[in-house]
C-alpha cells in the first residue's frame, strides 16, 4: 500500500497545480485523469467514492432544492482518496470538473466577476449565474416558504459576503455553501430554465403564419369530445393556442350551451362589459360595429382596456344569407414583416404609446361607458426580443396626444406600413364557419375580422382571461 500512498500523493499535487492555472482548458481531462489513476491503482477506495455518488445522486432525484435534510446530499464531493483534495473547495477560476468521468455539467467558479458559469445543457452555451442572483433565488426553508410556494425576502442581502466558501455538484445539482454558513441547492433542470435570458415559450415553438403557411398543413382543430374529455385533448387544442395564436374545436354542439362548454374547458369565462356569454346579431343594435351588416377590417378587441380579454371565442350558430366569411390575420407575423422590411418602423410601433379609446352611451339599462387605455402596438421579451403581446384596432384608435410634433411623422409611416401589411392578401386567413365548429383566437397575438353578409346571422362567443388560460397552458406543458 505504501506505493499506493505515494502514487496518490503525486496525483494529488499534479492536479492542485494544474487547477491553479487560470482559465485552464486542460483542467477537466487533468480531473478526469485523476479519477481514472485512482481507479486502477485503489479500486477498494474508488468503489467507496462511487457508492458515496450513488447515495447523493438517489436523495436528489426529487430535485428538492434545499429542503433535503439527508447529510449524503450536500457532503463535498472530493477526489477519491486524495486527502485534501476537494477540488471544489480551491480558489480559482478555472473550470471545475465537480463530478465523476462526464456525469455531470461544466461549472466555472469566476469569484473576480462575481459570477458562477455552468453548461446547464450538454450541448448549450455556457450560462452565466452572478453570486448574488443565486442567493436571492435561494429555495431553502430560510429563504423559500413550501407551503405557499412564495419568497421569504432577504432584506439582508447586499450587505452579504455573496462569494461562495464551498461549490461541488453531482450529477443533478449545483451545491453551495456560503460563507454565513448557509446552504443552497440548485437542480440544474432548474438552473437551465430560469438563465439569462429567460423564454415566454419554453415548451412550444411558436409558428408566424401567413396564408400560404395556414393552408399548406391541416388546420389546428381538436374535436369536441377529445377536447373535452381527455388531457391529451385539452393540451393539444392548448398547444395549437401557443404555436399559431388560434384553435378550433370541431364537432361541438351547435348550441350556446355548447360554446359555454368547449370554452370552459380551457378556462373560465370572463366577465365583461358585453355580459359573460353573449351572442351578437345585427338586430341587437349595441353601440359597436361588430353589431351590423358591415365588414371589419382585422383588428383584436379591448384595445382600450388595460388587460384586454386573453381569448376571444366565436362560434357561428345561424346564418340564413350570404357572405360574413370570417378573417384571421397572425398580428406576430405582421410584426416580423415590418420589422424585416423597415427596421426603424419596428422600433417606432413598439416604443410609441398609443392610446385607445371606447365611447358609449346609456342604453337598455346599461350604464354608459369612456374606456380609455395606452400602450405600444406591441412589446417584446426583454432578454429574447420575442414579441408577447400585439394590440391594433384601428376604429378604436384614440386622439394622438402621446407623440410630439417632430415624431409624428414618423409615427405615421410606420402606422401605415404596418397597416398595410397587415391588409396584404398574404397575410389574411379566410374561412367560413359553420355551426359546430368553436375558434378560439388568441386575442393578443391574432387579429379577426368578417366580411360583409346579408340576411340573420347569430354568432355566440365569450372572452377568457389572459392569467387564467396562459397558467393552463404552464400547467399542461404547452408553454
Amino acid at each position: 500500500m505504501k506505493g499506493v500512498n505515494v502514487s496518490l500523493s503525486t496525483i494529488r499535487r499534479s492536479a492542485q497545480i494544474l487547477l491553479a492555472q487560470p482559465n485552464s482548458k486542460v483542467v477537466p481531462q487533468a480531473v478526469r485523469l485523476t479519477h481514472h489513476l485512482v481507479k486502477q491503482q485503489s479500486p477498494i477506495l474508488y468503489q467507496q467514492q462511487q457508492q458515496q455518488q450513488q447515495t447523493r445522486a438517489a436523495c436528489n432525484s426529487a430535485l428538492c432544492n434545499g429542503k433535503c435534510k439527508k447529510k449524503n446530499a450536500r457532503r463535498p464531493l472530493k477526489a477519491a482518496a486524495v486527502s485534501g483534495g476537494n477540488f471544489a473547495n480551491h480558489k480559482h477560476t478555472g473550470s471545475l470538473a465537480l463530478t465523476d468521468d462526464d456525469a455531470g455539467p461544466e461549472v466555472n467558479r469566476r469569484d473576480e466577476d462575481q459570477v458562477l458559469e455552468v453548461r446547464v445543457t450538454p450541448d448549450g452555451q455556457l450560462a452565466r449565474f452572478p453570486y448574488m442572483w443565486l442567493r436571492d433565488h435561494c429555495h431553502s426553508d430560510r429563504y423559500f416558504n413550501h407551503s405557499t410556494q412564495q419568497k421569504i425576502p432577504d432584506l439582508e442581502l447586499l450587505q452579504r459576503d455573496l462569494t461562495p466558501e464551498d461549490v461541488h455538484a453531482d450529477d443533478k445539482s449545483l451545491f453551495i455553501k456560503w460563507r454565513d454558513g448557509h446552504e443552497t441547492e440548485y437542480s440544474f433542470e432548474w438552473l437551465a430554465e430560469h438563465s439569462y435570458p429567460g423564454k415566454f415559450c419554453r415548451r412550444t415553438k411558436r409558428v408566424m403564419w401567413d396564408k400560404k403557411k395556414i393552408h399548406a398543413g391541416p388546420l389546428p382543430a381538436v374535436p369536441f369530445e377529445y377536447h373535452m374529455n381527455s388531457e391529451e385533448g385539452l393540451r393539444e387544442s392548448l398547444q395549437n393556442l401557443v404555436k399559431y395564436g388560434f384553435t378550433m374545436v370541431t364537432e361541438t354542439p351547435p348550441t350556446a350551451e355548447g360554446t359555454k362548454q368547449a370554452s370552459e374547458r380551457v378556462s373560465p369565462i370572463q366577465e365583461s362589459m358585453y355580459g359573460g356569454l353573449w351572442t351578437v346579431s345585427p338586430s341587437m343594435g349595441n353601440n359597436d360595429t361588430a353589431y351590423t351588416h358591415a365588414s371589419l377590417g382585422a383588428h383584436t378587441d379591448n384595445t382600450y382596456l388595460t388587460s384586454p380579454a386573453g381569448i376571444e371565442v366565436f362560434h357561428l350558430l345561424e346564418h340564413d344569407g350570404t357572405g360574413g366569411e370570417s378573417l384571421l390575420v397572425d398580428g406576430f407575423n405582421a410584426v416580423d414583416t415590418v420589422r424585416r422590411e423597415d427596421p426603424k418602423a419596428y422600433q417606432t410601433l413598439r416604443d410609441t404609446l398609443v392610446p385607445f379609446e371606447y365611447m358609449a352611451t346609456a342604453a337598455d339599462g346599461k350604464p354608459p361607458y369612456l374606456m380609455k387605455a395606452y400602450s405600444p402596438i406591441f412589446t417584446e421579451h426583454p432578454g429574447t426580443g420575442e414579441l408577447l403581446t400585439f394590440r391594433f384596432n384601428a376604429y378604436d384608435r384614440g386622439v394622438m396626444d402621446t407623440v410630439g410634433p417632430s415624431e409624428l411623422a414618423q409615427f405615421y409611416k410606420a402606422y401605415q406600413h404596418l397597416s398595410e401589411v397587415i391588409s396584404r392578401p398574404e397575410s389574411e386567413f379566410w374561412h367560413q364557419m359553420r355551426p359546430g365548429t368553436v375558434v378560439l383566437v388568441d386575442n393578443w397575438r391574432v387579429m379577426h375580422g368578417r366580411g360583409a353578409f346579408t340576411g340573420f346571422r347569430l354568432l355566440s362567443g365569450c372572452y377568457l382571461s389572459r392569467d387564467e388560460w396562459i397558467s393552463q397552458a404552464r400547467m399542461y406543458d404547452a408553454l
